[in-house]
């Protein structure tokens, strides 16, 4: 808790175990992720301010950061009431505000609440918000509020269908291809959400959906500049 960590050659911080707590801890500008939860369970990460390396522009060169906060391999994991703002140009560099992955059925569960993540990327490629992939169990995204004006996604839930997305209560603005994606996740509940899309595509797109229309509820969708705001693929909804 409370500590400040700038610099790190790679992560800033990082957690594994059983009941692990990262609260309240300023990380800024390394070289890797800001704060990296592996192999946890039942771990923490609440309250903490991430910044990378300040906007130089096209030509920045500084060492970049990856992503705000990842999480590996890890089971019943809480992320909540982070600040995250990714400033960085470097081209090569991949930059998620907040990344999930898990290789096997042996983790689970996750839940993103209550974050502010902001992401300036000028390049559409590897510049996300919250970007959630190939998961297992209950993925709960909720009450976050994400900007990203140019990255391709502003929040990705999808690539499995071993899990269930709850994503509820978030504000959401992008100018990339789709605000709110989710794909290969067969009921998702996505409900009280307000999307604004500031470019001519997706607010909301549902890939490979075959559930239940009422789980798809009550979400405001701003997009003046789009003739499609609203993708179901084959799912027939309405």
């Amino acid at each position: 808790r409370n500590l400040l960590c700038q610099h790190a050659t790679t992560s800033g911080l990082r957690i594994e175990g059983t009941g692990s707590v990262l609260e309240n801890n300023t990380v800024r500008e390394t070289y890797g992720q800001g704060l990296h939860v592996h192999y946890c369970t039942s771990c923490v990460v609440r309250g903490n301010r991430i910044t990378t390396f300040p906007n130089e522009g096209a030509s920045e060169n500084e060492p970049y950061q990856t992503d705000g906060i990842v999480v590996y391999d890890s089971s019943d994991t809480l992320v909540e009431g982070n600040w995250i703002k990714l400033t960085n140009q470097y081209g090569p560099a991949h930059i998620d505000g907040i990344q999930s992955y898990f290789s096997s059925t042996s983790y689970h569960n996750i839940t993103v609440r209550y974050n502010y993540v902001e992401n300036t990327k000028a390049q559409l490629s590897n510049s996300q918000g919250i970007y959630l992939e190939n998961l297992y169990g209950d993925v709960k995204v909720v009450g976050n509020i994400v900007l990203v004006l140019q990255g391709n996604q502003a929040v990705v839930s999808g690539y499995g269908s071993n899990f269930r997305s709850y994503i509820i209560g978030n504000t959401i603005k992008c100018g990339g291809y789709r605000c709110l994606w989710v794909k290969d996740n067969p009921d998702p509940v996505i409900k009280n959400n307000l999307v604004w899309q500031t470019g001519s595509n997706y607010t909301i797109q549902v890939e490979n959906w075959a559930g239940t229309a009422s789980n798809i509820d009550n979400n405001l969708s701003y997009a003046p500049n789009s003739s499609a705001p609203l993708g179901f693929g084959s799912g027939g909804i309405s």
